[in-house]
């Protein structure tokens, strides 16, 4: 097995790890031992999960988790995956440390050369890590006998259903209340009224069921327009009060001081009125 032994900084703009060449088709046989450092002492990044990142040429990113790590001393043991090793080309790679699926820091970028081996043809792509971490996640859990995760899982993406179904109700019950107001002032925009009636019960009559416009009722004033029922919208274009024409009933009580009406006369002794 051949070892490669690197220094690596998250804070170092280059990492300069001499000439690392990978033989195609060399099966778990490669192996990077790397020491994490920033601003020149080493890296702290004790409990968090390390990724192995590498782009191919083609733009296809490929990952795979280091499971060999030495938080103590900030050291990484990763035996390169055949996955990395797909495309006989120079490739760029750096290490990730994670904290679920939030990253939390990285190395900076380095390179290594992939020459060509008896093995042709490799399947372009991340194929490879995808199945082998679903491998490793189903393990895990069958192993520990803990189903916690894949259980907080179902309930996220419960979460996200339940969320979509409120939203698209939140939105068909706002298309409902904007449809209810066109409709209401669909029928009073046009402020004639098309219709007068003794009383409200003889508008009731005739349109039980509603229809549009504006309509007036004799024996109040009052005008009235449907929506969902017949609805009272007050006295209808009032006009000034003419001289001579209000009875004493028609008065405000605080109106009446000093006025004779209904057989009774109001004088207001305090006031002097």
């Amino acid at each position: 097995m051949t070892k490669h032994f690197i220094t690596l900084s998250t804070t170092e703009p280059n990492n300069y790890v001499g000439l690392l060449k990978m033989r195609q088709g060399d099966i778990n046989t490669q192996t990077i031992q790397a020491t994490i450092t920033a601003n020149g002492q080493l890296f702290n990044f004790d409990h968090l999960a390390v990724f192995f990142n590498a782009v191919l040429p083609n733009g296809n990113v490929i990952r795979d988790k280091v499971t060999e790590v030495d938080y103590i001393n900030s050291k990484l043991n990763y035996v390169v995956a055949n996955s990395f090793l797909q495309e006989v080309a120079q490739v760029t790679a750096w290490f990730s440390f994670e904290n679920g699926d939030k990253i939390i820091d990285s190395t900076k970028n380095f390179q290594y050369s992939v020459i060509g081996g008896w093995k042709e043809c490799i399947p372009q792509g991340n194929y490879i890590y995808e199945l082998s971490e679903i491998q490793r996640e189903i393990e895990e859990i069958i192993g520990n006998k803990d189903f916690s995760s894949l259980i907080n899982k179902i309930d996220l993406l419960k979460t996200d259903f339940d969320y979509l179904d409120d939203t698209k109700a939140s939105k068909q019950d706002l298309a409902s209340a904007i449809t209810s107001q066109d409709d209401k002032i669909a029928n009073i925009v046009n402020g004639t009224p098309k219709g007068v009636y003794a009383s409200l019960d003889a508008l009731k009559s005739a349109f039980p069921n509603g229809t549009a416009g504006i309509y007036v009722t004799s024996d109040n004033g009052h005008w009235y327009y449907w929506n969902n029922g017949w609805i009272d919208g007050g006295i209808y274009q009032s006009t000034a009060i003419q001289d001579d024409s209000l009875s004493y009933k028609k008065l405000k009580a605080g109106g009446r001081k000093g006025c004779i009406g209904a057989n009774k006369l109001v004088i207001d002794f305090k006031n002097k009125k």
